[in-house]
């Protein structure tokens, strides 16, 4: 299975302005993409601010999907109405700081166990 990261982009024009995503490339060639596609929301602020991203923290992950999914749910934010759907926002980077490995996400998806359905 190809490598995935977590990571998480900050903003120089203000601290506290993160972009949190999951890829398969190298966190740096994801990187490259958000300052140079400037149609696309995170490529907006560049435009706007006239400075890049810049790469902040990256995770090797092997579910990307379920990483993220784990990520959001050890932050304050996922208990917003609707979830989070922009995955750039402002927010304390203390918030990353209580990420601790052990709330990281598990190598593998839990199973859910399924209950067998036989004929009676």
């Amino acid at each position: 299975m190809k490598q995935a990261y977590l990571y998480v982009l900050v903003h120089p024009s203000d601290p506290d302005l993160y972009k949190i995503g999951v890829t398969v490339l190298q966190p740096e060639k994801r990187l490259r993409q958000h300052n140079t596609q400037l149609d696309k929301y995170a490529g907006q602020i560049v435009r706007e601010a006239d400075q890049a991203w810049v790469l902040k923290l990256a995770i090797p992950v092997p579910d990307p999907y379920w990483a993220e999914r784990v990520f959001w749910g050890a932050l304050p934010y996922s208990v917003m109405p609707g979830g989070v759907t922009i995955e750039v926002m402002k927010m304390p980077w203390v918030l990353f700081i209580f990420y601790p490995p052990q709330r990281r996400p598990s190598p593998v998806r839990p199973v859910r166990s399924r209950q067998l359905c036989l004929p009676a």
